[in-house]
């Protein structure tokens, strides 16, 4: 099996008349990109004298039932193993073509778990991105043939290498299937990955992320404190929750925790989107170097509740005088805005806040300036008086 075999079937796809050509030729050759990938690494891992023909199947086992290594944690492996790193050995443009393909890798998983890719791709775009990944195949190939004498496609990756000499100076040193499993999970395997969730988050983890989440781990009391210290501009300058160094209180909020093929960075890109009202874009998170009070920071805890890596929120105060009296004000005033029309108004989200048994130091203050103000005795009575009055 060559190159030019394993991407056979992608040409016939790509010469026929079916109307999802492009789509069925592009993901079928991210998924051989993905294969080649890991036969490389296989054959470096048979490479070691410890193993031998009787233990090709225990090999294949450890791999198989092991379900958090994808395309990323094979690079991994195997830069951790031989003298040369796969970029050393694909030469020119490694950066951007491994971009590129981790982008579509992005893609196809966005396709295969029924979402938009937010780019508005066209069969021409997907056909183009095939030859894009071919040519990314084809170097690869030819110069792990040339490094290793394996390319990644040929059958039978479990073989000793006619050219020995080159795995004569490893890095590391795999001498049982126990080691092997102990360098996967150590050097290989992706981490479980949440996201810390309270107030509207809880509800409304919008289009793109939602889809991904895979469990919720329920009232778990997070590690810091919050209060009703910002206006947002997304809900007319309503005051809303956020971390506080000082005052507030602690509560209780819910893990999301994401499909394990969604990587750290694509998590990160994720929740930032959705904070920022940036979904459907190819917008890309980046954690500023001197962040304001206005930024939006992406804040990770490890091992927390059990979950490897735990994202959340962050960003700065910017109400100056933080009495009741002030947030009531900026409730009612979003209540006869756009976010009011919406139901993502002040006096909304406090009906929320207060339905996941949330509470504040300022929280019943706040409340009862609001039904002061109003002349009501409920949330909603505030809410229907003063769309009576808008």
């Amino acid at each position: 099996m060559s190159f030019t075999d394993e991407f056979e079937t992608v040409e016939l796809l790509l010469t026929s008349e079916f109307k999802t050509r492009g789509i069925d030729a592009f993901s079928l050759s991210v998924i051989k990109t993905e294969r080649q990938v890991r036969k490389i690494f296989t054959h470096l891992i048979y490479q070691f004298p410890s193993f031998s023909e009787e233990d090709k199947d225990h090999l294949k086992e450890t791999l198989a039932k092991n379900k958090k290594v994808y395309f990323n944690g094979f690079i991994k492996g195997f830069n951790a193993i031989y003298p040369k790193t796969i970029k050393d050995i694909f030469g020119a443009n490694y950066d951007s073509s491994i971009a590129q393909i981790k982008k579509y890798i992005g893609y196809r998983n966005k396709i295969f778990h029924g979402q938009l890719t937010g780019e508005g791709l066209s069969r021409d775009d997907l056909i183009g991105f095939v030859y894009n990944i071919k040519e990314w195949c084809s170097t690869l190939a030819e110069n792990m043939k040339e490094e290793l004498g394996y390319d990644g496609f040929a059958r039978n990756s479990q073989r000793k290498s006619q050219t020995p000499e080159a795995f004569s100076n490893l890095k590391v040193e795999i001498k049982s299937i126990e080691e092997y499993k102990d360098f996967i999970k150590k050097n290989m395997q992706r981490r479980a990955i949440g996201i810390l969730a309270y107030g509207s988050l809880i509800d409304d983890q919008g289009h793109e992320l939602k889809p991904l989440i895979v469990n919720k781990m329920k009232k778990v009391k997070i590690p810091f404190k919050v209060e009703f210290a910002r206006t947002s501009k997304n809900r007319d300058h309503a005051p809303t929750l956020i971390p506080v160094e000082e005052g507030g209180s602690s509560i209780r909020g819910t893990i999301l925790i994401l499909n394990e093929s969604v990587t750290l960075e694509q998590a990160t890109d994720l929740l930032w989107r959705r904070e920022t009202r940036n979904e459907s874009t190819d917008e890309h998170y980046g954690y500023p170097p001197d962040p304001g009070k206005n930024h939006v920071v992406i804040e990770k805890i490890s091992n927390f509740k059990g979950i490897d890596i735990v994202l959340y929120t962050k960003i700065g105060p910017n109400i100056e005088n933080l009495t009741p009296a002030n947030l009531a004000k900026f409730a009612i005033q979003s209540v006869k805005g756009k976010a009011g029309i919406d139901s993502r108004d002040g006096i909304n989200y406090l009906i929320l806040i207060e339905k996941q048994g949330i509470n504040t130091p300022l929280m019943q203050y706040y409340k009862n300036e609001i039904l002061q103000k109003t002349g009501t005795s409920s949330l909603k009575e505030a809410l229907k008086k003063i769309n009576q009055e808008t």
